[in-house]
């Protein structure tokens, strides 16, 4: 009885070797095909290889490596871009001049009306007259108001308590501008003296008896060749007056008090004036 116990128990064992050797030997030649299979190459891939992306991404195939972009800066609205921060100087004078040339008009135009409307300008800045004829620079510390004619002083007009008493080193410079209607600098300035004194006989008859004129004297200011001339008033306050033309065009500058300490910085003014191409 045992002997044949012992006869089942070896055929069991014989037959569970024999089943671990066929399968050892159906499995690993697929193992060793599996792990020697060659590398398949990008080229030898078909559409049906490749895992479907979105739409717009690019397959993994495609993608392109990073590089550097310049990437478009979007700005705020009624600012400009990057490249119209770098504007020039000139730009920016063109479009002041032309900004202030419409308040000057519109100053000149509304002093022939019943309420004049003065405009005030403050330096430092470049100064265009209304009509566009001449410009001049006004520095730090100088006020131009325009009322029909142009008008710097040292001081803000406004803070004056009497308009007839400056402060101490104030300066007034008038400017007017016109045309020689074919009389020369000389005459032009003598028809103005008698002006002067037909205004003031008709204000105080007699009055202009004590109106003094000097003699006109040639005068370098800056660039262009002037004619200057004072005038004392039967007040005793004494005007100076300066004449430059170029072509038929003419520029009448009355400065007082003429002893003021501030006569120099005025001529150093006036000496950038520049008549504008027409």
């Amino acid at each position: 009885m045992k002997v044949i116990q012992r006869t089942a128990q070896q055929i069991i064992w014989l037959a569970v070797v024999v089943v671990v050797i066929v399968a050892a030997i159906l499995i690993f030649p697929t193992l060793s095909r599996g792990l020697q299979a060659p590398a398949t190459s990008i080229s030898q891939l078909t559409q049906a290889d490749f895992t479907p992306t979105p739409a717009g991404y690019p397959g993994p195939e495609v993608s392109a490596p990073l590089t550097a972009q310049a990437v478009p800066t979007q700005t705020p609205a009624g600012y400009p871009g990057p490249e119209a921060t770098g504007q020039s100087p000139a730009t920016e004078i063109v479009d002041y001049e032309a900004t202030q040339a419409a308040m000057w008009a519109e100053a000149t135009a509304s002093a022939q009306g019943p309420t004049p409307t003065p405009i005030v300008l403050v330096g430092p800045r470049t100064l265009v007259d209304g009509t566009r004829q001449y410009s001049l620079e006004l520095p730090e510390g100088w006020w131009a108001v325009a009322v029909a004619g142009t008008t710097l002083t040292n001081y803000d007009s406004d803070k004056l308590t009497d308009v007839h008493q400056l402060p101490p080193g104030g300066i007034k410079v008038y400017l007017g501008i016109g045309s020689l209607d074919g009389l020369s600098v000389n005459e032009l300035i003598e028809n103005k003296k008698a002006r002067e004194v037909a205004a003031y006989n008709e204000d105080a008859p007699g009055s202009a008896d004590n109106l003094k004129f000097t003699d006109v004297q040639p005068l370098q200011l800056g660039p262009h060749p002037a004619f200057e001339y004072y005038m004392t008033t039967p007040e005793q306050f004494v005007i100076r007056y300066i004449v430059l033309s170029q072509d038929d065009r003419i520029i009448t500058i009355a400065i007082s008090p003429a002893d003021s300490r501030a006569m120099d910085e005025a001529l150093m003014i006036l000496s950038t004036l520049t008549f504008l191409p027409r």
